[in-house]
């Protein structure tokens, strides 16, 4: 059962000139082409797209392309696997010293995305993980640690927060050691509207299989990650699937953390018990509604709460015990 993954693939060899949209005269190429199958007329490519042309335009979009393949009896599964490929810390570190992105104290993860992600990938139309491993990178491989955090956070305080745990770790898994961080393992050329089972199982599955989580959270006072409803959905598919949590703070907001312990023990406290995961909020709100919705129809909010609740509060409790 091909994928809509599979089959955004597919359109795209169709799409030869990538306007977005396949129009008749590019059906009738590829069609035609050796090995191609039967050759198709173009008044025979006007028909189909014309069937098929929800709106009009004499095109087929993607949406109109996997609805003429279902018409078909092709059964298109909206579960497609997560490539659980990771990135080294030395990788990170190359692209938090990269020129183009000068003044990177202060820039955000989205515009890392922006300025090196989409600018490195934009003509392979591969994941940054992919890319690098075509350019022969050693700086990837499989994953072993799934990173949980907000593109809201400075790209600075993602490297120092994943360079502290790692810099921690014995020194010889460090090598093998790689990091699942969304922007640079997922394709982001992949616009993929996916169904609330993809959210409830295909990436509860990733979370599950790469076997450690890592959740990044900053500023300590008021954490983004419990504003987001990608960081709460990732904690609770963490414990939900009995795997591991680290949690990482940046270097920089380590001697804030224990200073509040010692001095602001009931403002962190507040922050916690102020979690509610029904008023968390996601740059795509489609994002919201799908996993909304798988939340819902499985565990529950309450459950969600306080799965995040405990983790937070186990955090602040072996924290405050290294302190004396």
């Amino acid at each position: 059962m091909p994928s809509r993954a599979d089959l955004e693939k597919a359109f795209r060899v169709f799409d030869a000139d990538g306007s977005g949209a396949i129009s008749p005269n590019e059906l009738t190429r590829i069609l035609t082409r050796p090995g191609g199958g039967r050759p198709l007329s173009p008044s025979r490519a006007r028909a189909l797209v014309q069937k098929f042309d929800t709106n009009g335009d004499g095109m087929l979009h993607i949406d109109e392309f996997v609805a003429a393949w279902s018409s078909m009896g092709v059964q298109v599964s909206e579960v497609c696997p997560i490539d659980k490929v990771g990135i080294s810390v030395h990788l990170l570190e190359q692209i938090l010293a990269d020129p183009r992105l000068e003044g990177a104290e202060t820039l955000l993860t989205s515009d890392v995305f922006t300025r090196v992600v989409q600018s490195d990938t934009r003509a392979s139309a591969l994941s940054y993980c992919d890319w690098q491993k075509q350019q022969s990178s050693t700086e990837i491989g499989e994953a072993t640690h799934f990173v949980s955090h907000a593109w809201r956070y400075t790209f600075a305080d993602l490297v120092s927060a994943i360079s502290s745990i790692y810099h921690e770790m014995p020194a010889e898994t460090r090598g093998s050691t790689r990091f699942w961080i969304d922007i640079f393992s997922v394709n982001q050329h992949e616009s993929s509207q996916h169904s609330h089972s993809w959210w409830s199982e295909t990436f509860y599955d990733c979370i599950r299989e790469v076997g450690h989580t890592v959740l990044v959270i900053a500023p300590v006072d008021r954490p983004i990650c419990v504003e987001r409803v990608w960081c709460l959905w990732e904690i609770y598919a963490t414990v939900a699937a009995a795997v591991p949590m680290t949690i990482a703070i940046p270097t920089h907001e380590l001697a804030a953390f224990r200073e509040a312990l010692s001095t602001r023990p009931d403002a962190l406290l507040a922050t916690v018990r102020g979690v509610d995961a029904a008023n968390a909020q996601a740059t795509v709100e489609r994002d919201r509604e799908a996993i909304f919705a798988a939340v819902r129809a499985g565990v529950g909010f309450d459950r969600v709460n306080e799965v995040v609740k405990n983790q937070l509060l186990s955090f602040m409790l072996c924290a405050a015990c290294r302190q004396k």
